[in-house]
């Protein structure tokens, strides 16, 4: 892992989403073609070059996200957003804990002293072999956290006590 000091978070498999990134960037340009010189919808190729797309653009999004902590606070990023806040602003960090598909999904969410929140796009722990990887960060960030905000932070929120324990979500509609 990375010094106590600073932590960082990447993507797990970047090679293999630049391939799928890639994929679907050929797939696009195969489904536009195909479209554009007259294919139906009912055209093999365009529907395949479709398939590479939609398998394609949620591999950006992943390959994009990173999450930066060091002395100065939190720095999370994705393709479409960056935030950053400073460690006296952070109030706790919680595990949120969804299912997904049968599958139980760890993630990270920021609580803040004014109650908003936001889940960090990574550290997720997702399968069995993740757990050890993901419990490591959060330690890691957790005592960044406890290092590096100042007193009014040390004050646990009501609910979940001091964020040791998981938070169950429920799953709202189909997303």
């Amino acid at each position: 892992m990375t010094d106590s000091r600073t932590v960082s978070c990447r993507p797990t498999a970047p090679r293999t989403l630049a391939y799928l990134i890639a994929s679907g960037v050929l797939g696009a340009g195969v489904a536009a073609a195909r479209f554009v010189y007259g294919a139906a919808f009912d055209d093999p190729w365009a529907d395949l070059g479709l398939v590479f797309t939609v398998v394609g653009v949620p591999c950006v999004h992943l390959l994009g996200a990173r999450v930066d902590a060091d002395a100065e606070g939190l720095r999370s990023r994705t393709v479409l957003r960056r935030r950053s806040v400073p460690w006296r602003d952070v109030a706790d960090l919680r595990v949120q804990v969804r299912e997904v598909r049968g599958t139980r999904v760890r993630r990270v969410r920021v609580v803040r002293h004014d109650g908003r929140t936001w889940r960090l796009p990574l550290p997720v722990s997702g399968a069995a072999d993740d757990q050890v990887a993901f419990d490591a960060k959060l330690a890691a960030l957790r005592a960044l956290h406890r290092r590096h905000a100042l007193g009014a932070s040390a004050t646990p929120l009501p609910g979940n006590g001091s964020g040791t324990g998981p938070v169950r979500v429920p799953r709202v509609g189909g997303a």
